[in-house]
């Protein structure tokens, strides 16, 4: 294929090149640029933009503040958005299938704030490895390895040339999706549905969630599952068994011993682990032993990607009011 690109038509991936002709050989690279333009920026300027996004998503939106999330009274996600706060204006990036829904609601609660919801015209773009900065309105730093910076800019172009000569390279989507997987990342549309509580998603417990936040849409049930109860699932990163013909694709049923246990997202090949999936499985499948399949393809679980236990402070509080004895 040469320095051809390659582009998957399909919704989650928008038009934007897959790879440049050699996948594997951009994952690998020490210094890459991704365009991700495919996202929407929404900007929210005002000067109660951060009182007002605070009030309404899981996070403080404050300078340091990377990703949250908008929930419904039973504590179910109905948006998830990465955030870069900048001195005059919060950015909240999501997905193309949600960006309007998103805006459409923030717009519904603005009331009497002091605060503007536009879409913004800027671009994003992600660089892995070590860099320069390029010239942006905002960059948001991920922590892991490779180290991963996304900018919002006006010119994709301009910011890929700088790159390139910074000895970078491009890298497709496929890049991209390879780590976000790997890290344990959802993308909303594609790794979640309807019924996905914070909870089930380990990164989002750590990034996206202050516990100690005052009320917010949802609240409720993230305290609730936080001190007394359990996630009934959990998102978790496997690995697919690459001999078979065909690797199984988002939306495939997760069979344990011939049961219904999950169902898997995003599928990617990455260059050191091979094919992997996110997948959302029953925490009590994750229990057992066997072996899990979607369709004809052999699957396993990465343990370290599960999330955190519940604290069950509420459960510990209970229990010793009643003398120790938990109830029969």
């Amino acid at each position: 294929m040469g320095s051809e690109m390659c582009i998957r038509d399909s919704p989650h991936t928008a038009g934007i090149p897959w790879h440049y002709g050699n996948p594997f050989g951009e994952q690998r690279a020490p210094l890459s640029l991704v365009d991700r333009s495919n996202r929407v920026i929404l900007a929210v300027t005002g000067e109660e933009r951060e009182s007002f996004l605070t009030n309404l998503l899981s996070k403080i939106i404050a300078p340091g503040a990377t990703m949250a999330l908008d929930l419904d009274a039973n504590g179910r996600v109905q948006h998830e958005m990465d955030v870069a706060v900048t001195e005059d204006t919060v950015y909240l990036i999501t997905s193309p299938h949600e960006a309007e829904s998103l805006r459409d609601y923030l717009v519904s609660m603005i009331f009497w704030s002091k605060v503007e919801i536009a879409v913004s015209p800027l671009k994003l773009v992600t660089v892995f490895g070590e860099h320069m900065p390029l010239e942006a309105a905002f960059s948001r730093t991920v922590p892991g390895t490779p180290l991963r910076t996304d900018y919002g800019v006006t010119d994709v172009e301009a910011a890929a040339e700088a790159i390139l000569q910074q000895n970078g390279q491009l890298a497709g989507l496929m890049c991209f999706e390879a780590y976000r997987v790997a890290r344990g990342e959802p993308d909303h549309p594609v790794d979640c549905d309807e019924k996905t509580i914070p909870h089930e998603v380990g990164l989002w417990l750590t990034d996206a969630v202050d516990l100690d936040k005052g009320c917010y849409r949802g609240q409720e049930t993230v305290a609730r599952v936080e001190n007394l109860g359990r996630a009934p699932r959990a998102l978790v990163v496997t690995l697919l068994d690459g001999s078979v013909p065909e690797l199984p694709t988002p939306g495939t049923a997760i069979e344990l011993a011939g049961r219904t246990v999950g169902v898997l997202g995003s599928v990617v090949h990455h260059y050191e682990l091979g094919p992997i999936a996110l997948a959302t499985i029953k925490a009590s499948a994750l229990q057992r032993s066997g072996e899990f399949m979607a369709g004809d393809c052999a699957m396993s679980v990465d343990k370290q990607s599960l999330p955190r236990p519940s604290s069950g402070a509420g459960r510990e509080a209970i229990t010793q009011l009643r003398g120790g004895k938990p109830r029969a």
